[in-house]
């Protein structure tokens, strides 16, 4: 599986030049004080500090700190679909294929870690709602999954009584769920096998009854 670092290396959409790199450079050295500090604890100053520009460079880049945090989560959400997706294609069924994917986002997040993954969340709940409402009107990975339920209720193994967007809506707030529980500060669990376990239920409730 692709690691963190070479997710990081797509990074923004940029422009050629050297304000494409000034960009970048603020990008990757913003998402470096996150992890190591935290995000509420990272200022702009901070990050113009490490990267040697000023407050009106960052500006001409970035509107602000979650801008930065939205373009990585956006740029997580072609992993799903490039390297995700493809390993469960030729699985037998799509109850399967929907298990496997699930079990694979989990491990991808572990991977993230916990404190990328807060940061996420902090974002999306509503630090700021212009971004947090572009990350939800984007999201890669609630498009796969309703893709999925629509080919399962097509070959007639997934129930047709609800509709894809519903299924979907229900899949994507469980695995909220799972991951939000999983990023408390009180949580000792495995996402992976805590994770599975769960969607297990789930995905068996969707199968068509005979």
């Amino acid at each position: 599986m692709t690691g963190m670092a070479d997710k990081k290396k797509r990074g923004p959409d940029n422009t050629d030049g050297r304000s494409s790199n000034t960009r970048q450079r603020i990008y990757d050295e913003a998402l470096t004080l996150f992890m190591k500090r935290g995000y509420n604890e990272v200022t702009i100053d901070d990050i113009c500090s490490k990267v040697g520009v000023t407050k009106g460079a960052f500006y001409a880049h970035f509107e602000s700190k979650g801008q930065i945090v939205m373009e990585r989560i956006l740029a997580v959400d072609h992993h799903y679909r490039d390297d995700i997706l493809p390993q469960v294609a030729n699985l037998g069924t799509v109850a399967e294929k929907l298990l496997v994917f699930c079990r694979l986002f989990l491990t991808y997040m572990n991977e993230l870690g916990k404190e990328t993954v807060r940061v996420a969340y902090y974002i999306q709940i509503g630090y700021d709602r212009k971004i947090s409402s572009l990350i939800a009107e984007r999201r890669e990975l609630y498009k796969i999954l309703e893709e999925l339920v629509i080919e399962g209720q097509h070959n007639g193994e997934f129930r047709d009584d609800l509709t894809s967007t519903q299924i979907a809506q229900a899949l994507m707030h469980n695995i909220r769920g799972i991951v939000y529980n999983w990023c408390l500060p009180i949580s000792k669990f495995s996402i992976e096998e805590y994770g599975e376990s769960l969607l297990r239920i789930i995905i068996s409730g969707l199968k068509k009854a005979k």
